[in-house]
């Protein structure tokens, strides 16, 4: 059955040709502007999890330096994801369920492969490296500014491409994506429970100075009760264009599962 979702005018895109698809069909993956990438300088990665089909499709694109962050990625996080990933299949029973569930039993030993040259401290082409630690303003955490000073020292690296993901954080750094926005070469942003934060993501793409690009619905994360998508994805890029898409989802587009809802739009003027 096909769901009939809502989703405001501010939250459609604008026009552009650029768009290509990175990472894999499924959860984990971005249509963004393929010349925000080829522009960019290095890939910061906020909230990497084990899945890091982006990471590595953008690395085929543009082979820059990556730095990763997720104070999430250990071993016994995984262990939780992998459990309740066998309880599903046990519950479903659906075999395309359980084939797309191999590579979330595989996801820590092919993380363990893509940052074993996190030895490796020389800001260049070959440099990834994952540091477990989360970003944002409590205490224990660290800030996009002090990684920018630590890590990528933006005297030497002017055109970074945020890829941000961090399950209903994100909006305690929208203030400090916009400081260093001139750094900004593209962004891809998760952003959760959109009904209580309608007002704080319009605020932010208005201040922003990228140009949004393209919106995902993901459905994964189901439909509020007004019928709004809970979890939608959003890309950016330095892009000029006064003429927004005429529907969604983008013939690029691809839903994060095959066996959770389809939907229409209802654009909300």
């Amino acid at each position: 059955m096909e769901e009939s979702i809502n989703l405001p005018e501010f939250l459609f895109p604008f026009k552009t040709n650029n768009l290509i698809r990175i990472g894999e069909s499924s959860d984990g993956s971005y249509l963004v502007d393929g010349n925000s990438v080829k522009s960019t300088d290095i890939l910061l990665s906020i909230g990497v999890g084990t899945i890091f089909e982006f990471e590595k499709k953008f690395l085929e694109i543009n082979r820059v330096p990556i730095l990763a962050f997720d104070g999430s990625a250990g071993l016994k996080p995984q262990l939780k994801k992998i459990k309740w990933r066998i309880r599903q299949i046990i519950y479903l029973r659906n075999l395309s369920y359980i084939k797309e569930s191999v590579q979330h039993f595989l996801a820590p030993l092919r993380f363990y492969l893509f940052f074993k040259n996190s030895r490796n401290y020389n800001l260049n082409k070959n440099y990834r490296r994952f540091i477990k630690k989360y970003v944002g303003s409590e205490n224990s955490y660290i800030s996009i500014k002090e990684i920018l000073n630590k890590y990528i020292f933006p005297e030497n690296f002017k055109n970074i491409f945020f890829q941000i993901d961090i399950e209903g954080g994100e909006y305690k750094i929208l203030d400090e994506i916009i400081e260093v926005q001139d750094y900004i070469s593209g962004l891809t942003i998760e952003f959760h429970d959109i009904t209580k934060h309608l007002a704080e993501i319009e605020k932010f793409i208005s201040e922003f100075n990228l140009t949004l690009v393209h919106t995902h619905i993901n459905n994964i994360g189901g439909i509020s009760n007004d019928k709004y998508p809970n979890v939608i994805e959003l890309s950016f890029a330095h892009f000029d264009s006064n003429v927004k898409v005429d529907k969604l989802p983008h013939v690029l587009d691809k839903p994060n599962s095959n066996e959770f809802f389809k939907y229409s739009i209802k654009r909300l003027t």
